[in-house]
This record gives structure tokens, C-alpha cells and sequence, in this order.
């Protein structure tokens, strides 16, 4: 490890962080700050998210002002200064301590105190009903309030703490039209506060800027004041994981500016996991090292299993494992937590040598980067303005359900799948790359049902394909601009070589799609295969057509029917690259029924456009390959996550794979090859700058370090 930079810099962070809000035991005054340093040192954590408030009682209503655990001078109530009593403890283990602060969850009782200081829905009332409580509402920083939380940052700054956590801020999805934010939008704009519940409404996106620009300047202030009194202090705060922005305006982007790290609860895990991809902790990961503009990236991860987990129903340990190996396995420092007083006995047992492991092994840890030459794109603006936007359930959200034609959540994950399915190492893009950064590091990029796209990055990507470089492109993708206004054709219509009739068409619940050419693409890919749920009426106009629909059948009994004259599949050469344009939703039509030929199909266009430098044998399709590099160490990191189970979920047993035979191509010399779970130096072959080995076995990780000459 450098002794360069700040602390969070220098070692992969381990943070654990043990609290329950609905249980008044975990209030401080019932706490042993000898115990509590023990239990982060047992699971070998050099970072507690530390919890130093109590809660308003009865339990489940949010904060107040009466349960501040250290000294501070906006308390109605001094209580045990347990802060004091703890920080020595902690520091004399090695454990550094980063104090939580819930900064949007809060008592409606003290609200009333303070009525200025509410949120207020659009129909002029202060929210209620926060986490399902009718005496739980969130206060808006726009508003005196955003002093109270200064004057709260300035007195826990005297202490000899090491960070400071955010929970929240955000905006919700009927907030905010407080006096505040009115005359703020007011003095801006020259005009009221916009309907927030008409996304359509031309001034929405306006609307959505300046709450973030609102949550930005509060996290702006917070940071002078922590900073001013101590730059060694961490500063972060609970951004928004992989899923629209418009129910919570936290734009990684924007706000990861006035911050140290960026994480997000990527891994939480709600409700019915057959419904909940169990690389969710992956994706998030993925997308956040896009956006975190060079800085740490850190993961959340819940072992427990929500909502139950507010009682502290644990995760099998496999899920665990599974959870924290997607984080360091694309580059996120691991954060676990448990919500409930943890088991002594059981906690160390899976989160103690999860975390000991990185410490052993954190040389491997610091400081990689993705090697991946395939990209994904996760459309933040399509996201928010397409009809079929759909909002997952998170802490902060509810969840939400646009037009089932063209679902952006389920094409973005249907591809998510078929690439890890493909043992493709790929990273998770946003708009924001395709207009600012370099595409050329990319040999391919998926555009999943991209429907929203600014002309900047239509232009982009033209130029893109036409200096050699490949694109996937399905649906409706680049059929509406930025604010999700319809234009007249594709606007990526010349690297298509198809144009837009404007018709969609479907719900097709039992009809086909037709090979009617020979092309690598469609090696080993059925003549009839199932036809996405939806599609799009296209004419080519020097593309060449790989796949036709089907005349639609009248019924599931139906006889087959002929070719129509509707355009599947296209591809179309532009340039130096090419473009291949399904006419459909094929990928969330994958996502719900995993057609064989689906997988087949995206995996030859992968290994036609952009063949994966990794290469394995004798794997099940259900292990996750992710390829890192440290240049400077001339060290390359293959990451492996099995997540072969018993065929339901939650999985209690990981199925063990043995004798993965691994080739990597474009290492020209190798000095070894270890494994860093099993400890073994294992023999390689080198020839022609390919390496080859065997990987003896495989739990829920294995990460297979390659030491370059």
C-alpha cells in the first residue's frame, strides 16, 4: 500500500456497520463501546458505519432531536456521550469510525416543530407515511434545516472521528413544494414549481436539475464544513444504484463532486429474489466505477434479507458470499451490514473471512482497472423520460411500472445476463460516457432499448462505427430525443441501414422469427426460433436482413406461417464498423424466458464483432468472468464468480466447479499464475502471447492472479 493520498485511499476499505432503527436495545445508552470495537475487529473490519443516534420512540418513526449520543449543541436532551467512549476503543483496534447521519428520515412529531423545515407533496401537504408510517415524514434541504445539519457536521467534527455518512438526502417522488424550494425556483426560472407528476410536462426536466442541483449545493456546504475543520474526514452519502433518477433526483454524476467516495445499495435485497438478478451487486458496481469519475467506489451489501431483515433475518451464507465476491470482483471496496444485533458466533464465521481475505490479499485489491473491450449501456435519460421506464424498489422508492412495450429495466438486464452468460467481461456505461468520454476503447457497445438520445450522442456514435467499431442496437433505440420527444426515423438511421415505419406491433405471445441467410451470427441459432414480445415495423435501406418475422399466427395451435416482410434481424456495415439492429425487444423477452437461441445469438455477435480475450472451457454459463489490470505492476486479475445453486433462491450451496480450463490471450510474457482462495501456484502454458492453465476448483470466487515479466 502507498503512503500516498488520503486514508480511504491507501487500503481496500472493509466496513461493517451492525444497527437495527426499529430495536431500542442498539440505542447508544444500552451499547458497550469495549464489546462493539470487538465485534469490528473479530470480523476484521477497518471501517464501522457507526451508529450514534437513538431513535424516536416508539421505534420506526425516524429521527428526532432527542437522541444525539454525543455532545452537540442543537440537542433538546443531553444523553450518554457514548461517541467519547467508543472512538478510543475502535482506534486502538485499527478500526476506523464513520458516523452515520440520516439526514431524510425523520419524526413527524419534531417536524411539527419546524414546520418550515418539511416536505411538501404537490397537493400542499407535508409527506407522511415514510418507510409505511403515518408519523414519518423527511424535511428538505432547501430549508432552514440544512443549518441545523451543519451546526450537527461542525460539533461531530470536534470529535476525532474519521468520516461522516449520509443517509439521504433525496427528494421523493411527490416532494418538494415548500415555501423554500418555491421562491428558490421562483428566483431561477422567473416561474412556479412544474407538475412533478406529469413527466411529460416540457418543464419536468428542469424540475428534476433543480432538485439535484438543490441535494448538490447542501452536500457543496456539508463538505466546506467538514473539510475546513478536517480534510482527513471522510464525506459520502447513499446515492441512487443502477435505476431511474426521477423518483429520487441523486445523479451519481452531479453529485459524486462534493464527495470521497461514491456507493450506493446496490446490494440490497428485497422481496422475492427469483424476481432480483442475483448479479445486482455487479451491475450497480459496474455502473458506478462509469461514474465515479476516478474516484473509490464502494458497494453496499445487505446480509440480511428485506423487509424481514429490519428483524434481523439473515441471507444464507452463500448469498453472502455471492453478494460481496460481485463487489471486489469489479472493483468496489466491500461494505456488509447487518440490521439487527448480530450473532457473536456467526457473524465472524462468513463476514469475518470475507473481510480477511481482502485484508491478506489487498495488494490484489487497490487501485485496478476493467480490461473489458465490450460495453453496456444503462440510459439514465431513457430511463427517465420513456414510457417504458420502469422504477425498481429501493429504501428510498417505491416500486413503479411504466408501458410494458419496450421495459428499459428488463432489455438492460436481459443483455446483462446473455453477456455474463457468454463468459463476456464487460463494464456498465452511461449517457454521460457516450457524450464526453472514449469510445474507442470499446470494440463493441450494447445500446438496450436506448429509446432517448441527445443528437450529441447519435453523432458520437456514428463517428464511433464508422472508425471501426461495433454497435448492438434493439427496438426503438434512438427513435425519441433526449427529452423523450418522438422524432419522425431512427436517428441512428444511417449506421442501421433500416429507417423507422413508426409502427410497433405485438403483444406476440407465440410467434416466430426466421433465418433467411447464412451469416455467422446465426451459427448453430434454430431456422424458427420464439419472436420477442414486441416489434417494430422497419425498411431496410442497405442493411442486409438476417432474420424475418413470422406472418402472425392467429393462435398457439395455428400451422406455421411464411416469412412476412418485417425485418428481425439487420446488420449493416458503416465505415470500418457495423451495427446490428434487432427489430424487437429481444433481450427482455430473454430476460423473461431465456430462449437457448437468444444466448446463442448474442454470444456469436459477441464473438463476431468483439471476441473475449478470456476464454474457458468446461464452465457452466452460470460463472461471471471479470478481467482487471494493474499496469504498473504488470499484473493482471481474472475474477470468477459461480453462481451454479440448487436451482432456486435464496441459494444455501454453491456447487463446486472443478478443472476450469482458462486461456488469455495478449500476455506476451508470464512469470505465475496463482490462485488467491485456493493458494495454489498453478502450472501454466505460454505460447504466441496466449496463456493457458486449469483453475483445480471454484466455491462462490476464485480470483486467478497473473504476474507479467
Amino acid at each position: 500500500m502507498g503512503s500516498e493520498g488520503h486514508w480511504w485511499e491507501k487500503e481496500p476499505l472493509r466496513i461493517f456497520e451492525a444497527c437495527n432503527p426499529m430495536n431500542p436495545l442498539v440505542n447508544p445508552a444500552n451499547r458497550d463501546p469495549v464489546k462493539e470495537a470487538e465485534l469490528m475487529a473479530q470480523v476484521y473490519a477497518n471501517v464501522n458505519h457507526f451508529h450514534v443516534w437513538g431513535w424516536a420512540q416508539p421505534p420506526g418513526k425516524g429521527h428526532d432531536d432527542t437522541g444525539f449520543y454525543f455532545r452537540t449543541k442543537v440537542a433538546s436532551r443531553e444523553n450518554v456521550d457514548y461517541l467519547a467512549r467508543y472512538l478510543p476503543e475502535a482506534h486502538k483496534r485499527g478500526v476506523k469510525v464513520v458516523v452515520y447521519f440520516n439526514v431524510h428520515w425523520y419524526d413527524a412529531r419534531f417536524a411539527e416543530k419546524h414546520p418550515e423545515w418539511a416536505q411538501i407533496t404537490e397537493k400542499g401537504k407535508p409527506l407522511d407515511g415514510l418507510y409505511g408510517s403515518k408519523a414519518a415524514t423527511s424535511l428538505c434541504v432547501n430549508t432552514p434545516y440544512r443549518e441545523w445539519c451543519f451546526q450537527i457536521v461542525r460539533d461531530l467534527c470536534a470529535y476525532n472521528i474519521d468520516g461522516i455518512f449520509y443517509d439521504g438526502p433525496t427528494f421523493f417522488e411527490e416532494t418538494c413544494y415548500c415555501q423554500s424550494c418555491r421562491e428558490k425556483y421562483r428566483r431561477q426560472h422567473g416561474k412556479e414549481l412544474p407538475p412533478k407528476s406529469n413527466r411529460q410536462h416540457p418543464e419536468f426536466s428542469q424540475l428534476m436539475q433543480f432538485q439535484t442541483k438543490s441535494i448538490g449545493e447542501f452536500l457543496q456546504d456539508t463538505e466546506k464544513v467538514i473539510k475546513s475543520i478536517n480534510p482527513e474526514i471522510l464525506f459520502y452519502i447513499n446515492n441512487n444504484p443502477l435505476g431511474p433518477t426521477w423518483v429520487g433526483p441523486r445523479v451519481n454524476r452531479e453529485l459524486i463532486k462534493h464527495q470521497d467516495i461514491l456507493g450506493a445499495e446496490g446490494g440490497f435485497i428485497y422481496g422475492d429474489l427469483t424476481r432480483t438478478p442475483i448479479w445486482k451487486p455487479g451491475s450497480n458496481t459496474k455502473l458506478l466505477e462509469t461514474q465515479a469519475g476516478g474516484k473509490p467506489v464502494v458497494m453496499f451489501d445487505q446480509a440480511t434479507h428485506s423487509p424481514w431483515g429490519m428483524r434481523s433475518y439473515t441471507l444464507p451464507d452463500s448469498e453472502i458470499r455471492l453478494l460481496w465476491a460481485e463487489t471486489v470482483a469489479n472493483g468496489a471496496n466491500a461494505y456488509l451490514v447487518i440490521i439487527g444485533p448480530p450473532d457473536p458466533a456467526s457473524v465472524p464465521k462468513v463476514i469475518g473471512q470475507l473481510h480477511k481475505f481482502v485484508r491478506d490479499n489487498a495488494q490484489y485489491y487497490m487501485k485496478t482497472k476493467s480490461e473489458a473491450k465490450v460495453a453496456l449501456v444503462w440510459s439514465e435519460m431513457t430511463a427517465n423520460h420513456y414510457e417504458g421506464s420502469y422504477a425498481p424498489m429501493t429504501d428510498f422508492t417505491r416500486e413503479y411500472r411504466g408501458k410494458d412495450v419496450g421495459n428499459v429495466f428488463t432489455e438492460f438486464h436481459g443483455f446483462y445476463e446473455a453477456l455474463l452468460r457468454s463468459h463476456t467481461p464487460f463494464d456498465v456505461i452511461d449517457d454521460e460516457y457516450l457524450q464526453h468520454e472514449d469510445l474507442r476503447r470499446y470494440r463493441l457497445i450494447v445500446l438496450p432499448n436506448m429509446a432517448c438520445m441527445s443528437p450529441r450522442i447519435a453523432r458520437r456514435l456514428k463517428g464511433y462505427v464508422s472508425d471501426g467499431g461495433n454497435l448492438i442496437c434493439t427496438f426503438e433505440t434512438s427513435l425519441y430525443d433526449e427529452r423523450g420527444g418522438k422524432q419522425e426515423d431512427f436517428q441512428l438511421r444511417e449506421i442501421y441501414g433500416v429507417c423507422s415505419k413508426n409502427i410497433v406491433f405485438g403483444p406476440m405471445n407465440h410467434d416466430f422469427l426466421i433465418n433467411v441467410t447464412s451469416n455467422p451470427i446465426l451459427e448453430g441459432v434454430a431456422e424458427w426460433i420464439p419472436a420477442p414480445k414486441y416489434g417494430i415495423e422497419v425498411k431496410p435501406i442497405g442493411a442486409t436482413t438476417l432474420m424475418l418475422y413470422s406472418q402472425r399466427l392467429l393462435g398457439v395451435y395455428d400451422e406455421l406461417q411464411q416469412p412476412s416482410e418485417d425485418p428481425a434481424l439487420t446488420i449493416h456495415t458503416h465505415g470500418a464498423g457495423r451495427t446490428a439492429y434487432f427489430a424487437g425487444s429481444i433481450a427482455d423477452s430473454y430476460a423473461t424466458f431465456h430462449f437457448n437461441d437468444y444466448l446463442r445469438l448474442i454470444g456469436n455477435m459477441v464473438e463476431e464483432f468483439a471476441p473475449p480475450e478470456v476464454k474457458l472451457r468446461n464452465a457452466p454459463t452460470s460463472l461471471e468472468v471479470t478481467l482487471r489490470s494493474q499496469v504498473e505492476e504488470r499484473r493482471r486479475i481474472i475474477h470468477l464468480v459461480n453462481f451454479t445453486g440448487e436451482m432456486t433462491r435464496p441459494i444455501r450451496q454453491i456447487i463446486r466447479l472443478r478443472n476450469l480450463k482458462v486461456t488469455l490471450k495478449g500476455v506476451p510474457r508470464v512469470k505465475s499464475v496463482k490462485t488467491l482462495m485456493g493458494h495454489e501456484e498453478l502450472k501454466f502454458k505460454s505460447e504466441n502471447a496466449t496463456l493457458a492453465f486449469t483453475v483445480p476448483k471454484i466455491d462462490e470466487y476464485e480470483a486467478v492472479v497473473i504476474e507479467g515479466g
